[in-house]
């Protein structure tokens, strides 16, 4: 278990390391840096592994990119959004779209860019 606490290209960063799983978070300055890794030290050491987990009741990777698609369509070309459409209806929501977003693992991505050529 690691937290640290850096400043990195101009901003203070926490740094946490748990379990092979790792977050970042920008904080403001210095003093509130080091009361909030003192915080998650704390909450770490307590037990509290919420603050690494995902959320489970996120929304599926088919609702997100369908809202994305929509709320995006007027601010990209016509062509770039059939694309999109496209390729999102006939290869990564058959695969995907059931998984929730916060769920998904490099591991998903790469099994369904190493499937086609199977």
């Amino acid at each position: 278990m690691g937290v640290n606490v850096k400043f990195h290209k101009g901003a203070w960063w926490i740094f946490v390391n748990h379990r092979g799983r790792r977050r970042a978070k920008k904080v403001g300055d210095r003093d509130t840096a080091l009361a909030v890794a003192r915080k998650i030290r704390q909450r770490l050491a307590e037990g509290d592994l919420k603050l690494l987990e995902s959320d489970p009741d996120g929304p599926t990777l088919e609702t997100y990119a369908t809202r994305w698609l929509e709320d995006g369509q007027a601010a990209r070309k016509g062509s770039s959004h059939r694309f999109y459409s496209f390729n999102l209806t006939l290869h990564i929501l058959p695969a995907l779209g059931a998984k929730g977003v916060s769920a998904l693992k490099r591991a998903d991505c790469r099994e369904l860019m190493v499937a086609p050529r199977a």
